[in-house]
């Protein structure tokens, strides 16, 4: 709002192995270097279910907060198709996103996520 991001000094700084780490992560995923990309971070049930210090049986006051995937599909895809990557994020999700372009990448419900980027 108001172009205060250009008007602003960056706040946020990456050494260089921080930087390479993160490129390598993104090269992993398929994502070339350079590319455009957008992440995507939708909350859903599968946080509230996740999260250890609640009681089981105590019900959350936050459910309004958690989202369908799904209500992302068409915006992602249009991004993709702009020449963007779409990067879904977090950790634990109760449903894959469905779609099957090449440029949006689920590493919330992909295996890879915890599997092969444990440490380049």
């Amino acid at each position: 709002m108001h172009n205060l991001l250009d008007r602003t000094s960056t706040r946020l700084q990456f050494t260089a192995e921080e930087d390479a780490w993160g490129q390598a992560q993104l090269r992993a995923m398929g994502i070339p270097l350079h590319a455009q990309f957008v992440c995507l971070i939708v909350r859903d049930s599968a946080y509230e279910e996740s999260r250890q210090y609640r009681p089981a049986a105590a019900p959350s006051v936050h459910t309004y907060r958690n989202c369908d995937i799904q209500n992302f599909v068409l915006a992602s895809e249009e991004l993709a198709r702009r020449g963007y990557w779409v990067i879904r994020m977090g950790a634990r999700v109760q449903e894959a996103i469905r779609s099957r372009h090449h440029k949006i990448v689920d590493y919330a419900a992909k295996g890879i996520a915890r599997t092969s980027w444990t440490s380049i």
